[in-house]
C-alpha cells in the first residue's frame, strides 16, 4: 500500500478541466432597475478543479469534495448601459451523494469580478447597479455530473451568480443572475488511489475564545461623495461542536464614520464623534475547512444613535488559522439585503 507522501506524489498531476454553457437571466431585486432587464444572458465557464482523496481530515469530514477555480464570463445584454461581466473565483464542490454514476453536488465559489460599465455622472448616469468595475462575484450552484465513460462527464445544473462591491463604491444594488447550465467534463491522468478513512469524531479543543479587529471603507448617497473608514472590534466564543460546525456568541464594537455623516444630514443631534459607536451581541455559526472556516452570524444592536439601518446586523465571509494563535478575517458586514463595508482584519485565538 502506497503511503501517504507516496499517494500525494501520483495523484498531483490528476485533475478534471470542464466547459459549460450557461443561460440566465438579470434578477431585478428592486423596483428601479427593472429598465436594465433588455433579454436573456448568455454566459460561458471554464473549470479547473481537483478531487481529493482523504489525506487531510476536512476531506474525509466532507466526503472527498473536489476543489479548483473557475473563469466565467457573461454577456449581460445591455451593451450601453450593463456591458460584460468576467469572473475568477475558487470553489468547491461538495457531494450530496455516493453514486458513482450519477453525483449530486452543491457548489460554492466566491472571487473577483470585472464588469466593463459602471455608474459614471454624466457618462453612465443610467448605470444604478454598480458603482466600481472590480467587484465580488458569489456563485451557488445545484449541479450533477453523468459519467459517460472513465474519463468524460456530463455536467448540468442551475445556480445563482451575484456580483456586487460591498459598498466601496455606490451605487452598490449589486447583479443576481439566476442561470441553468450544460457542459462536459474530462478527467486528465486518473489514478487508481486508496480513500483514506479516519472515524475520529473528537475534537482536541472544544472551547475556544478569539479577539478579532478589522476595518473597512464604504461610500454613501449620493455617488461620487468621499469614502468613510469604519471599524470593527469583536470578542468571541466558540464551542467545536464535531469536525464540521462550531457555534459561538459574541459581543461587537462598531465605529462608522459614514454613519456621522448620515446623522449630521438627517440633523441628529450630535455631542460628539464618539456618539457613533454601536454595541452588538450576537451568535454564529462557523462551517469549518480545515483551516479555513466560514462564519455565518446574526446580532442585534445593545447601543445605537444611528437608527437608519435597523438594530439587526449579519456578517458573512472567510477566515483562515494562520498559526495556532493568528487568525486572518476577510468579512461582509451587512444589515440584511444592504451591504454596509468589508472588514478586512486579524485575530487572536486563545
Amino acid at each position: 500500500m502506497k503511503t501517504e507522501a507516496q499517494q500525494q506524489d501520483s495523484t498531483k498531476n490528476e485533475c478534471w478541466i470542464s466547459a459549460n454553457f450557461h443561460y440566465g437571466f438579470l434578477m431585478a431585486q428592486h423596483a428601479t432597475m427593472q429598465y436594465l432587464v433588455k433579454g436573456h444572458i448568455p454566459a460561458a465557464e471554464i473549470d479547473y478543479y481537483k478531487p481529493t482523496h482523504g489525506t487531510q481530515q476536512w476531506q474525509q469530514t466532507f466526503g472527498f469534495p473536489e476543489y479548483g477555480v473557475a473563469f466565467f464570463a457573461a454577456n449581460l445584454e445591455n451593451p450601453t448601459v450593463l456591458g460584460n461581466i468576467f469572473g475568477i473565483y475558487p470553489f468547491i464542490n461538495f457531494h450530496l451523494n455516493k453514486n458513482k454514476k450519477l453525483k449530486l453536488y452543491l457548489r460554492v465559489g466566491s472571487g473577483l469580478a470585472y464588469i466593463t460599465k459602471k455608474f459614471t455622472p454624466f457618462d453612465d448616469h443610467k448605470e444604478i447597479a454598480i458603482g466600481s468595475h472590480i467587484n465580488a462575484i458569489i456563485n451557488l450552484r445545484l449541479n450533477t455530473a453523468f459519467a459517460l465513460g472513465k474519463q468524460m462527464r456530463l455536467e448540468a445544473g442551475i445556480g445563482l451568480t451575484h456580483s456586487s462591491n460591498g459598498a466601496t463604491q455606490t451605487p452598490n444594488l449589486g447583479l443576481n443572475i439566476p442561470t441553468v447550465n450544460l457542459g462536459i467534463g474530462y478527467h486528465f491522468n486518473p489514478k487508481n488511489y486508496f480513500l483514506h478513512s479516519d472515524t475520529t469524531t473528537s475534537v482536541s479543543k472544544k472551547i475556544t475564545y478569539n479577539i478579532l479587529f478589522a476595518s473597512g471603507i464604504n461610500q454613501i448617497d449620493p455617488p461620487g461623495g468621499p469614502h468613510y473608514f469604519a471599524y470593527t472590534f469583536s470578542i468571541n466564543r466558540n464551542r467545536r461542536l464535531n469536525q464540521k460546525s462550531t457555534l459561538g456568541t459574541g459581543l461587537d464594537i462598531f465605529y462608522n464614520m459614514s454613519n456621522i455623516q448620515q446623522m449630521i444630514d438627517d440633523s441628529t443631534p450630535l455631542k460628539n464623534n464618539f456618539q457613533d459607536v454601536q454595541v452588538g451581541v450576537k451568535i454564529s455559526y462557523q462551517l469549518a475547512l480545515g483551516k479555513l472556516t466560514l462564519p455565518i452570524e446574526m446580532g442585534a444592536y445593545l447601543f445605537t444613535k444611528y437608527k437608519t439601518d435597523g438594530y439587526l446586523y449579519h456578517r458573512i465571509g472567510l477566515r483562515y488559522q494562520l498559526t495556532n494563535h493568528l487568525i486572518a478575517n476577510l468579512t461582509l458586514l451587512t444589515h440584511w439585503a444592504k451591504a454596509s463595508y468589508i472588514e478586512w482584519g486579524i485575530g487572536y485565538r486563545f
